[in-house]
């Protein structure tokens, strides 16, 4: 029996363009039904550019020491979107990686600004909730599983405080020393 019968080949394809790495693959099919389904649906290439996200396994490091201890990045490089993640976090749950996704897809231009990063923990906080909601065992999931859960754990918890709206997560973007520069808003946030 052919795998196309079960859909499975279709995914594949569906990918191609985008990544050949499964625990990423599998993320993006996370995405599906959750409020990050607008961000998978960039990524194959309903975006600024109309090409699909090109994502990989980088050390952000290599890019720029800067970026020694960012989780993850998008990137602009001749038209092209890319996001890259840490290293790092190649073995992390599926469901971890989803929300990282989700987060990373909305950056599709050079602007970035506090509002737009609030916007994306934000989606990342929305996301998880949804995927704990649909799979409950992802609640046992600690910082041993992946260093990012305690961060999602922790944009839940401002998410939820914050009546799930970015008011309680804003605050926290603006004292990250990786924003300090950043404008409050930019092109399509908060103009």
């Amino acid at each position: 029996m052919s795998l196309a019968v079960f859909g499975l080949q279709a995914k594949a394809q569906d990918y191609s363009q985008v990544t050949d790495d499964q625990n990423i693959i599998k993320a993006l099919d996370l995405l599906r039904e959750t409020t990050g389904e607008w961000s998978r649906e960039a990524i194959l290439g309903n975006n600024l550019t109309g090409e699909p996200i090109k994502i990989s396994f980088a050390d952000l490091s290599k890019i720029s020491k800067a970026y020694s201890t960012y989780e993850a990045l998008s990137w602009i490089k001749n038209k092209q979107l890319l996001i890259f993640i840490s290293h790092k976090h190649k073995k992390a749950p599926p469901e971890v990686l989803a929300c990282i996704l989700a987060h990373e897809a909305i950056h599709q231009d050079e602007y970035l600004s506090l509002k737009e990063e609030a916007y994306g923990w934000a989606t990342e906080a929305d996301v998880w909730i949804q995927l704990k909601a649909k799979n409950p065992e992802l609640s046992k999931l600690s910082e041993k599983d992946s260093p990012l859960v305690a961060r999602l754990n922790m944009l839940e918890e401002s998410f939820r405080k914050g009546n799930y709206t970015t008011d309680e997560i804003e605050p926290l973007v603006a004292k990250n020393p990786a924003y300090r520069n950043l404008p409050l808003t930019s092109y399509g946030f908060g103009r």
